[in-house]
């Protein structure tokens, strides 16, 4: 017996098992944004040894609070990792991945709402500066540019996993949730730490 046309179209009720392998496209976007991110953990990992890229202001912070810099540096040099395997695995053959696709595309999900959070605040204040007749820097505009273009990639990563591997509405909302969750946890860690006298208030 044939299924009728109805049940043909009604979508699976899980995730597919093998995502249906990435455009060359996606892989382009998806090793932007893993080198970005690494070279962001760069950073943070020099911030916390040699300190070759830090300003005259921000030395004089972290010698005046080097615990509590240490484990902010620590804790986003984990996130900035964390943002290169994802966008590594949302394109890499299934069997070399260690994460579910349901997992991953929440994850996915969650990094590209937590950057274009980041990246609409960024904007807000930029506009916020013009309307107050303060001029923004070129090299403040190149920085919120950047992550314009770093949160638009994973925009792209994350539209086009959910559609490969077959996902529910749920699973992007389940990352609107997580970035959600993961702002709040970041913005109660510095409280806490601003709490210990370990950061600046």
């Amino acid at each position: 017996m044939k299924p009728s046309a109805a049940s043909a179209q009604v979508p699976p009720l899980r995730p597919r098992a093998a995502p249906v392998p990435a455009s060359g496209g996606v892989r382009v976007v998806a090793g932007v944004a893993a080198v970005s991110c690494i070279g962001f953990a760069v950073v943070s990992l020099d911030l916390l040894t040699t300190g070759f890229f830090a300003s005259s202001g921000y030395d004089k912070l972290t010698s005046e609070y080097p615990i509590g810099f240490a484990v902010a540096n620590v804790l986003v040099l984990a996130l900035k990792l964390a943002g290169a395997a994802v966008a590594v695995l949302s394109v890499v053959p299934p069997r070399h991945r260690f994460l579910g696709p349901a997992v991953l595309g929440v994850c996915l999900w969650s990094a590209f709402a937590t950057l274009a959070v980041y990246c609409a605040g960024s904007v807000a204040e930029g506009v916020g500066m013009l309307a107050g007749g303060e001029g923004i820097a070129p090299r403040e505009a190149a920085y919120v540019a950047f992550f314009a273009l770093y949160a638009a990639c994973y925009g792209v990563l994350a539209f086009s996993y959910h559609r490969r591997a077959g996902l529910r509405p749920r699973h992007a909302v389940l990352g609107l949730l997580g970035a959600a969750m993961l702002g709040c946890g970041m913005a109660a860690t510095f409280m806490a730490l601003a709490a210990l006298d370990l950061v600046p208030a």
